[in-house]
């Protein structure tokens, strides 16, 4: 099992954050994901997978959702 924390910036609301999920949960090996959402921050996910993740496809799945991982 791999796990992996993002900052993400941008995703304000739920609906922001179902949309991140869903782009992060089609990732292959990707088992869970978990966002917390802080107001006036970037949000805090955690990315759980099978196998270690490859930070390339996750920041990928971000961007597609219309986010950006922080540094």
């Amino acid at each position: 099992m791999s796990e992996q924390l993002l900052s993400v910036s941008g995703v304000t609301c739920d609906h922001g954050a179902h949309a991140l999920d869903h782009y992060l949960s089609a990732r292959d090996a990707v088992t869970d994901v978990r966002i917390s959402l802080v107001p006036g921050a970037s949000c805090q996910v955690n990315v759980s997978a099978h196998h270690p993740i490859d930070s390339q496809a996750l920041g990928s799945a971000v961007e597609e959702a219309g986010y950006e991982v922080m540094p």
